[in-house]
């Protein structure tokens, strides 16, 4: 059972990790195209489209080992991921079709 003061006593972590999770990856992306010829516009979508599995999982993992009775939220992080990455491929296939009607 998951407790309200328990959350509460976790969530100053929670709150910090989840910034530094989603700081991470733009600066990741950033530094690693850096001298690539890629405008911001394809930086952003590099972004958007690298793997994003693991950032949520740590961050999972995290609030399990914090806050007692939240294990149920592994199982909705793994599907969500799995659910997302189905909608994220299917976006990348669709454009990567109209681009290629485009040339």
């Amino acid at each position: 059972m998951v407790t309200f003061s328990s959350f509460i006593i976790a969530l100053p972590m929670i709150i910090t990790m989840v910034i530094l999770l989603l700081t991470i990856r733009p600066i990741e992306v950033y530094i690693f195209t850096l001298k690539s010829n890629l405008s911001l516009r394809e930086k952003v979508f590099l972004s958007y489209i690298a793997l994003k599995g693991l950032d949520p999982t740590i961050l999972a993992i995290a609030v399990t080992v914090l806050v007692e009775g939240t294990a149920f939220i592994i199982p909705l992080v793994f599907g969500t991921i799995v659910f997302l990455t189905i909608i994220q491929s299917s976006i990348i296939w669709l454009l990567f079709i109209r681009k290629a009607h485009q040339v």
